[in-house]
């Protein structure tokens, strides 16, 4: 999955081009290329984690939180910037969360 990646970033195709050159499926493709996507960003997000704190910047970026306890209250709905919605019930077990905002 990497190396396929890493060479068609070298490449001069576009994606489609790219998975009909080398008979790979083009939607597998794309999630490959998403879950890349993502890898990359929470490593970013440790790396971020371990430096000193400094003020915090005024993002549209994804915020992590930790949750350390069942939630409480009268339910709440996430918004991702690309139309999924999350809809959490009054009372939700932690497990149950981390399985709702999961994305891969």
């Amino acid at each position: 999955m990497y190396q396929m990646l890493s060479q068609w970033d070298k490449s001069e195709l576009n994606q489609k081009e790219y998975c009909q050159k080398n008979s790979v499926s083009y939607s597998v493709f794309k999630y490959w290329n998403k879950k890349r996507k993502l890898e990359r960003m929470i490593k970013v997000t440790s790396k971020k984690k371990r430096q000193p704190s400094s003020p915090p910047e005024s993002t549209d970026k994804f915020i992590p939180i930790t949750i350390t306890q069942k939630l409480k209250s009268s339910g709440f709905r996430i918004a991702y910037p690309n139309g999924v919605q999350v809809t959490c019930p009054e009372e939700i077990d932690l497990e149950q969360f981390k399985q709702l905002i999961q994305i891969y």
